[in-house]
């Protein structure tokens, strides 16, 4: 089964981070081949999620269904080398 990298899209996000996904989809296919899957998603409703135990902030994903907060490229390649 391939591994699911959820982007989200949505403005604040996009605006973080989103007009990099070509970037990023290629590091993952460099650093995992076809093990993961990279697609790109309408707002994922993270920033009206208030946690204050937590240091959530935007970019965000979803890996597997787990949420990624501050989800830059070198971010996001470490979180997944440490759940592949």
């Amino acid at each position: 089964m391939k591994n699911k990298l959820t982007v989200c899209c949505g403005t604040t996000c996009y605006l973080a981070v989103g007009n990099r996904i070509d970037r990023l989809e290629q590091l993952i296919k460099q650093e995992f081949g076809d093990k993961v899957e990279v697609v790109p998603s309408g707002c994922l409703g993270q920033c009206s999620v208030v946690n204050k135990e937590c240091d959530f902030a935007p970019p965000f994903v979803k890996f597997n269904g787990e949420i990624i907060s501050n989800a830059t490229n070198d971010n996001i390649i470490k979180e997944l080398k440490k759940r592949l």
